[in-house]
């Protein structure tokens, strides 16, 4: 299992956060809870850019998260040493067997012997470490976007379509979150790619494309 972004420096300085960058951190750490397969309390789900409450459930959230983390990845390696302990099982080679040689009183016991051959190791430029294979794969997966305006903030990818899985709104129309919801209705079936070029703020939030897929509301792929 992949290692996982831990925020503990940045929450130790809150609250000296502004509010673009609380909404980052916030929008942040929601996609990462997404990715990992981790359940947002409802508690902690909350739609605002009202930075003071963002401040108070982000720890807690972080919390859960990290633990859930932890917990996953226990569980994987556990399960890596059974496998890889019935794999062992399979694969060890059988004990040759003994041929004994009666001479008078005695026996004298004759043991094969296996000749293990050393593969070659691999030559390494001079100057240069060996890359290891995956390992900017894996980078280039981890790296988060900057935080703005536009295909900067899209952590969905430039293919990913919207799917409206509801026929109203979920909030009321004359709210905030009811306006910001109706503009993404109007996206089914279009590239969310769009929706953050052509929007702008506050109409173009993360958060609220997080808060309509955890709710069911829209799928993203």
């Amino acid at each position: 299992m992949k290692e996982l972004k831990d925020w503990s420096k940045t929450l130790t300085g809150i609250k000296e956060l502004g509010t673009e960058e609380t909404l980052s951190l916030y929008s942040e750490i929601l996609a990462t809870a997404h990715d990992i397969g981790y359940k947002v309390p409802d508690e902690c789900l909350i739609e605002t850019e009202d930075a003071a409450k963002l401040k108070a459930v982000i720890p807690p959230l972080h919390e859960g998260l990290i633990a859930f983390h932890a917990a996953a990845k226990a569980d994987a390696k556990e399960k890596k040493a059974v496998a890889d302990k019935k794999a062992a099982k399979k694969t060890a080679p059988k004990k040759p067997a003994k041929t004994v040689v009666q001479k008078g009183a005695k026996e004298t016991t004759k043991m094969a012997k296996t000749a293990k051959v050393a593969a070659p190791a691999k030559k390494v430029a001079k100057g240069k470490a060996p890359a290891k294979k995956g390992a900017k794969k894996a980078a280039a997966a981890n790296a988060r976007k900057p935080a703005g305006d536009g295909a900067a903030r899209n952590p969905f990818g430039e293919k990913a379509v919207i799917r409206v899985l509801t026929k109203e709104n979920p909030a009321r129309a004359d709210s905030e979150r009811g306006k910001r919801i109706a503009v993404v209705l109007k996206y089914n079936g279009k590239k969310v790619a769009d929706y953050y070029a052509k929007e702008k703020a506050p109409f173009n939030r993360t958060d609220t494309l997080r808060y309509l897929i955890d709710n069911e509301h829209i799928t993203v792929k």
